[in-house]
């Protein structure tokens, strides 16, 4: 039995490892699509599509376990209110040159 012990943690940790980065993943995939609900994604220039993997969507840069690490928008159309966005691991947002309208939400869910 003990012999095997290190094995069977192994297999617990890589396990539990990869639901943690799946769900990270998808999270921040829905904070992308929010991003895009609020800012008519639609009417981008370079429109996502939502049917395809995240890492084919314009802009969107991720890291070896798939966070989102930089959102580079520049120009592209965005229209409407920037929602507030939870990315954790995101180090750039770009949006310049972008048709936002309000307030600058507290993007409290960026490092």
């Amino acid at each position: 039995m003990h012999r095997f012990f290190p094995l069977l943690l192994t297999v617990v940790t890589i396990f539990s490892t990869s639901l943690r980065t799946y769900a990270d993943r998808e999270a921040d995939s829905l904070e992308l699509v929010k991003l895009y609900n609020s800012t008519e994604g639609p009417m981008w220039s370079i429109t996502w599509d939502l049917e395809q993997p995240m890492d084919t969507w314009h802009g969107i840069g991720l890291d070896p376990s798939g966070q989102v690490v930089s959102v580079s928008l520049p120009g592209n159309n965005l229209r409407g209110a920037l929602p507030n966005l939870a990315l954790p691991q995101c180090r750039l947002l770009s949006l310049s040159r972008n048709t936002l309208r309000d307030t600058m939400p507290i993007l409290g869910g960026l490092p």
